[in-house]
């Protein structure tokens, strides 16, 4: 079967609806968390690794949460509480019980890092608990064998390692169908999986997590890495030219076409798109100039899945972008009034997320005092405090006077999340109309003022001023 016909019928099977999906279901106890809230987070599509809530319930007074989703294929996931997560993988029709008797909510890192490890009791699939184990093991095998992989470019144990796991007897067709992908990733330089002298050779289900991690390491490898820009590589010069200089879609898919010597006109676009992913996050690439072909791709592609991962691209890479609309948000302040988006709209407001453990947060609000007291009238200044401890947050704003609002939001997740307030301090500067000028915005001390002064001696906000921080 060509790998046209398999490609074109998953995604029509998809498309379909979800009468072919089947439920997953999700127990949990953590005694120590009630009245918590438990997020199960997905990916909307493996390319663009955009994150969603696909289900959510508070914890009840003894610790107890049911959350429920459906699925077509094994998929990665995260259990998430208080921004601790555990990753696990779902097959459709799956059942789960996670749960911990000691875990509770402490103070969480510079606030709260979605990196932060859930520790929990997991029941569910042998083919969970099988990746785990490898994972493991690999993880072990490359602290051990680093050098002599990386750095002296010796692949004879991975080889090794390789064929040992390809010839394990394990019964799990998922597992047997991904793991060449996996281990593939483990090269120092592009590597094909074993068997495969080709791209145009594989037949692959495109569904697979597994599979969307090693074409972007694949790519990667062999465009970036071992393509330099150099007087000997054509093809990087031909690349930057056509991103860069003529902004020409047609031509970086043929040069990636030609490179790979694909004919399969689904697995071109994907591996343009993957290409133009890859080159966003690469300094020689323009980013204004990548964004503009990753939003060419929908028109360009007669692929449904193909046009849905170019607009998730765009939609994470633009997220917080200047001239973009801020969440909705509705908080209350330390003095009981209420802040949300419509109330403030008329004049522009800065944002600053702190917590009264983070120095460098603690200095930065005290340098906004004098501003405050000059700008209060034009600018509103709001200040968020983000510990878990929300007692004592409040009644540490309480003694340090602020006088711009304040609040307390350490519980509040959905409003940090939609904020990405995970590292502190950060500043985000939003205009009279809702829009976002700079996320993170210039602190005082950086040239805060001087950017106040440009922008309110102007009649209206300007979308291109440089007030974005860099980071």
């Amino acid at each position: 079967m060509k790998i046209k016909s398999i490609v074109i019928t998953h995604w029509l099977m998809v498309l379909a609806g979800l009468n072919m999906a089947q439920p997953v279901t999700i127990h949990g106890h953590f005694p120590k968390a009630s009245g918590e809230t438990v997020y199960l987070i997905g990916y909307t599509d493996y390319l663009s690794q955009k994150e969603k809530v696909w289900a959510q319930e508070i914890l009840d007074k003894d610790g107890h949460f049911t959350l429920q989703v459906n699925l077509q294929h094994t998929s990665p996931l995260f259990l998430e509480i208080a921004f601790y997560r555990c990753s696990f993988f779902a097959p459709p029709g799956s059942s789960w019980y996670f749960s911990s008797d000691e875990f509770h909510v402490i103070e969480n890192g510079n606030p709260l890092l979605p990196q932060s490890v859930l520790p929990c009791k997991i029941k569910g699939p042998n083919s969970d608990s099988l990746w785990r184990l490898i994972d493991s093991q690999i993880s072990k095998f490359v602290d051990t064998a680093a050098y002599e992989i990386y750095l002296k470019r010796n692949t004879a144990l991975l080889d090794s390692l390789l064929h040992r796991i390809l010839n394990a007897r394990v019964e799990d067709e998922f597992f047997r169908t991904n793991i060449p992908f996996y281990l593939a990733t483990l090269y120092p330089t592009a590597h094909l999986p074993i068997g495969i002298s080709s791209l145009q050779e594989i037949k692959h289900d495109y569904t697979s997590w597994f599979f969307y991690l090693w074409l972007e390491d694949y790519l990667t490898k062999t465009l970036t890495r071992e393509n330099p820009l150099s007087a000997q590589s054509h093809l990087t010069r031909s690349l930057v030219k056509a991103v860069n200089k003529d902004e020409n879609l047609d031509t970086i898919k043929m040069l990636i076409k030609t490179q790979f010597q694909i004919e399969d006109p689904f697995l071109s676009d994907l591996l343009t798109l993957t290409a133009l992913k890859i080159f966003y996050k690469t300094p020689i690439f323009q980013n204004k100039s990548v964004l503009k072909l990753i939003k060419q791709m929908p028109a360009h592609s007669s692929y449904q899945a193909i046009a849905s991962m170019a607009e998730n691209l765009v939609q994470r890479f633009t997220a917080y972008a200047p001239g973009t609309k801020s969440p909705d948000f509705k908080v209350l302040t330390t003095k009981g009034d209420t802040l949300d988006t419509q109330k403030l709209k008329g004049r522009p407001f800065y944002m600053v997320f702190a917590r009264q453990h983070c120095s460098t947060c603690l200095n930065s609000l005290e340098l906004l005092r004098p501003l405050y007291q000059r700008y209060k009238d034009r600018v509103e200044i709001i200040s968020f405090f983000t510990s878990h401890d929300t007692l004592s947050e409040a009644r540490f704003t309480g003694r340090m006077n602020y006088p711009w609002p304040v609040s307390v939001v350490g519980r509040n997740y959905d409003f940090l999340r939609a904020f990405q307030a995970y590292s502190l301090p950060l500043e985000i500067f939003i205009n009279e109309n809702g829009e976002i000028i700079a996320w993170p915005a210039y602190r005082p001390g950086e040239g805060l003022e001087a950017i106040l002064e440009k922008m309110l001696a102007s009649p209206s906000t300007p979308r291109r001023s440089p007030i974005q921080r860099k980071e």
